[in-house]
């Protein structure tokens, strides 16, 4: 489940945040969908996620937190395919409660859909993937800062 808690829009900038719940352990879950325009693009987006594993483990939900960073970059010309590359994570820290498992948290963004030549759009997604035991439906809160060059016509929602 989706839910947006906050948009923040100007004319280069466009920060949206959201949080996730019952999450499948070590599936990845769209949480953004980024629509590009078919016109000259040069994007930065930055993606933090906080994420907890749920119920099942061999402590109980909350049991591990995992807050970590991921940076992706967007090029577009006008009649091309979108351009979509992720950094590795940075900024990544973890806290486990007295014997639970470990919390192991990725950002990943799917393949672009659409032709060269018309608006296209990727996902931004996260999975969490729990260390051991029977942990799932965890829960995230994830927040995406859009940060364009030339970004006329992209939106993250």
């Amino acid at each position: 489940m989706l839910k947006t808690d906050f948009i923040n829009m100007s004319d280069s900038v466009i920060e949206v945040g959201k949080s996730v719940t019952a999450l499948a352990d070590n599936v990845a879950t769209d949480v953004f969908t980024v629509t590009v325009p078919n016109n000259t693009v040069g994007v930065g987006i930055e993606v933090r996620a906080t994420s907890s594993l749920g119920a099942g483990g061999a402590v109980g939900a909350g049991e591990a937190v995992t807050t970590i960073g991921y940076l992706i970059a967007v090029a577009k010309v006008t009649g091309a395919v979108s351009v979509i590359t992720t950094s590795a994570a940075f900024g990544t820290a973890s806290a486990l409660s007295a014997g639970a498992a470990t919390n192991t948290t990725v950002i990943s963004a799917s393949a672009v859909t659409g032709a060269g030549g018309v608006t296209q759009t990727f996902t931004i997604q996260i999975k969490v993937t729990k260390g051991a035991g029977g942990s799932d439906n965890h829960t995230a809160k994830v927040v995406a800062r859009l940060l364009a060059v030339d970004g006329k016509g992209v939106n993250i929602a």
